[in-house]
């Protein structure tokens, strides 16, 4: 029974810290650096919509001014959100360097991690919050346009949702 206990507890522990060892790999966002909105935080919340945009200006027809406005929102949220990227950096690194494979405080660990969390929250709503004011530099037209071209009027089959294919964000 005992060592049924301890395999169970360290299959627990191997389960818990998986996805540090991502995050430690990869940064916040658990992506490749540079697999983001801001070319270094990875992730989700809406920011590869943000990015998508950026790279089908030309299919979009965006004029210079949306271009501009869309690059400003882009820099804007990079900038403001730079030291939290930095303090979940700098928490990885210290976390990793005091904490080997056989050192295992469980409050410790979910301290670190619940960190982490708190941090991704804040840069995924912060990439929610860019991409709404990039879409809404969009003209209704070029919002239907983008959403042909990432497929939301699919449901993964290739057929269109029930329901219509409702149109997503702001009307």
């Amino acid at each position: 029974m005992k060592a049924r206990t301890l395999i169970l507890t360290i299959a627990a522990a191997a389960l818990i810290a998986a996805p540090g060892t991502v995050i430690a790999q990869h940064g916040p966002g658990g992506g490749p650096p540079g697999d983001g909105m801001f070319g270094g935080h990875g992730g989700h919340g809406g920011q590869g919509l943000l990015r998508m945009i950026n790279r089908l200006a030309d299919r979009l027809e965006l004029t210079e001014d949306q271009q501009a406005q869309i690059e400003s929102i882009i820099d804007t949220h990079r900038s403001a959100t730079q030291s939290l990227r930095d303090q979940a950096a700098d928490a990885r690194e210290d976390f990793r360097e005091n904490h080997g494979p056989g050192d295992f405080d469980e409050v410790e660990y979910r301290t670190f991690f619940e960190s982490q969390a708190q941090i991704q929250v804040e840069l995924h709503l912060d990439g929610a919050r860019a991409t709404s004011e990039a879409w809404n530099v969009l003209t209704p037209e070029q919002q239907d346009e983008l959403l042909e071209l990432i497929g939301l009027f699919h449901d993964g089959r290739g057929g269109p949702r029930h329901g219509g294919g409702k149109r997503v964000g702001p009307q």
